[in-house]
């Protein structure tokens, strides 16, 4: 039997079967066998947590701020971490509307050095509510002017 009409270049079937005289389910086995190698060597999914930080400037000269930590453990585990940065310390991020995203990324910093023993080998996410501060992170742009 050839093709369809329409599709004569196609050769007979019987052409198309390997003649080796090799069981092809022997083939089949084994190359399912090479591939479960590879899962079978996959490493152990990591860790997961879900994080979230914000800053205010409450009083003018002085911000504070915290960061928000879920575990994805179980079972889960939530912790709640609040800074106060101090003036001494507020007076050297640059003036202007950009002191708020510096401040944003200063939580971020916190809550990373703070739980970094826990934050090792973990994979998650960190959500950022500040637009200036996140285009830092991505793009490395620099917050302060020329």
């Amino acid at each position: 039997m050839y093709g369809r009409s329409r599709r004569p270049a196609l050769y007979p079937r019987e052409s198309r079967w390997d003649r080796s005289g090799a069981d092809p389910t022997n083939r089949i086995q084994s190359a399912d066998d090479l591939s479960g190698v590879g899962s079978a060597t996959r490493a152990r999914p990591l860790p997961r947590f879900l994080a979230a930080s914000d800053a205010a400037e409450d009083v003018p000269g002085q911000g504070t701020g915290g960061f928000h930590i879920v575990w994805l453990d179980k079972p889960e585990k939530r912790e709640s971490l609040a800074a106060v940065v101090n003036s001494e310390l507020y007076a050297l991020f640059a003036p202007g509307e950009h002191k708020i995203a510096q401040l944003e990324l200063a939580m971020v910093f916190y809550g990373l050095v703070v739980r970094a023993e826990s934050f090792r080998g973990r994979r998650g996410y960190w959500y950022i509510d500040n637009v200036a501060a996140l285009m830092a992170l991505v793009r490395g742009l620099k917050l302060a002017g020329p």
